[in-house]
């Protein structure tokens, strides 16, 4: 790390606008290097809203963002940064299933030019003309000019003039030359400096602290129906006593901390490692939950896999658990395979759809049954209906988090015969109307109530 050195200033001093500039620079380094040195991942996206209908016509834009960049620059749009439009170079991206889109700012340059000429249009910085009027009178408006960062979207990172900060990933679902089709990879996080409104980690923590609650007041009233005596506590009561400790200990801090919109991903990281080693301590002859290394460039991985874990162990003694059942495109329908103690063992069914079009259309397909049907493979070919779905505005809080998710109850009737050849089968298809849900996904989630 090296501190640069400030400007000198004295008397009878020339002043140009290179001492100006030093000046300038100076206070951005101290400020960056200090936030380097407070904060263990001092980068990522505080806010961010794609526009995702561009991308139909394989394009990708920003209607706004926030972030830090791995070099430190604060920048915003708007604000003080211009990001045009990127159309996706196609030819470039065939090699991959998927691949990245990154912001890239140009590096500062001290020996060479940094703002934008007629010639030189990749240079860190380009002006903004503005009207300023002086602030104590209200008059004297005069033109000034105002630096602004020139960012652009890319599919790379190989230009080592420039920095580079992951927004999003794209999966292929067509490389048809003549009709190619991508879709946004929800199963990616790009960096996030904390756990903002727009970042999908945190609805995810709030769904695992909600499951906690849950879990705690069922704890809770065990202890109530046992009976329970400070004079005379059992060895079943002092063990759910110590799971309360440890449930009480740590919701309340992590709920409150995400909550904040301010919460950083190593901090909650943590937390809900710190809970998960707390949690497991209880049960020492259960195998060591070994738990990813921190990723700040993979969020969703990392955190998948230690909710998950915590999950399981949250799961012992009994509680409303899902199981996730996801769909793959098959020859023209999509498909997905069930267990049979799965299904039996359930009482509720849902699936949760991600679709780009008319909103209002999809739902009424889908409860309508006319361009949409869930049922067995082996009517598939048949005319019949499928299983009867109702939407649900307000999905059960044991459910997870899905961002921009459609979700429906399947509604079983007492000869729901639908339903029960999608149970003999232990196979469920959906058949819709591909130019009504494009860029498809879809899960069906089982809903058991394990008991003790």
């Amino acid at each position: 790390m090296i501190f640069k050195e400030s400007v000198h200033w004295s008397d009878g001093l020339f002043l140009q606008p290179h001492h100006m500039q030093q000046m300038q620079n100076l206070i951005f380094d101290i400020n960056r290097t200090l936030w380097k040195l407070n904060v263990y991942y001092p980068y990522g996206l505080i806010e961010c809203e794609i526009n995702e209908e561009l991308l139909d016509d394989l394009r990708i834009g920003l209607r706004k963002i926030c972030a830090i960049m791995p070099d430190g620059t604060e920048i915003s749009m708007p604000g003080n940064a211009s990001i045009p439009m990127l159309n996706l170079d196609i030819d470039k991206c065939l090699d991959n299933e998927n691949f990245l889109i990154y912001l890239a700012l140009p590096v500062y340059n001290e020996n060479e030019a940094n703002l934008n000429s007629s010639t030189e249009t990749n240079r860190l910085y380009k002006t903004k003309e503005y009207a300023i009027k002086d602030e104590n009178t209200g008059n004297n408006e005069i033109s000034l000019l105002k630096r602004i960062f020139n960012i652009k979207l890319s599919t790379d990172k190989n230009d080592d003039n420039y920095v580079y900060l992951p927004i999003c990933r794209l999966n292929w679902i067509s490389k048809n030359i003549n009709a190619p089709k991508l879709t946004f990879d929800r199963d990616y996080c790009p960096p996030f400096f904390i756990m903002s409104h727009d970042c999908v980690i945190k609805e995810y923590v709030l769904e695992l602290m909600y499951l906690i609650r849950k879990k705690r007041d069922q704890i809770s009233e065990q202890i109530a129906q046992s009976g329970y005596n400070t004079n005379d506590i059992s060895g079943e009561n002092l063990f759910h006593i110590l799971q309360l400790s440890v449930l009480n200990s740590f919701e309340p801090v992590i709920s409150a901390v995400v909550n904040t919109n301010k919460a950083q991903p190593f901090e909650i990281y943590l937390k809900l490692a710190s809970f998960l080693g707390e949690l497991s301590a209880l049960f020492p002859l259960l195998k060591k939950h070994e738990i990813m290394e921190y990723d700040h460039n993979n969020l969703m991985s990392v955190f998948k896999d230690l909710i998950r874990k915590i999950r399981s162990v949250l799961a012992i003694g009994g509680y409303l658990d899902y199981i996730q059942y996801d769909f793959t495109l098959h020859n023209g329908y999509y498909e997905c395979k069930l267990k049979s103690n799965d299904i039996h063992n359930s009482n509720e069914f849902y699936l949760a759809i991600n679709t780009s079009g008319s909103i209002d259309k999809i739902k009424t397909s889908v409860e309508q049954g006319d361009n949409f049907r869930l049922l067995a493979k082996s009517n598939l070919e048949k005319r019949t209906r499928g299983v009867k779905l109702k939407e649900l505005r307000y999905p059960p809080r044991y459910l997870p988090a899905i961002h921009n998710a459609l979700w429906f109850e399947v509604v079983l009737g007492d000869n729901d015969k639908a339903w029960m050849d999608i149970c003999e089968e232990n196979v469920a298809v959906i058949d819709l109307f591909h130019d009504v849900f494009t860029d498809f996904r879809a899960s069906l989630f089982l809903v058991e109530n394990k008991g003790e």
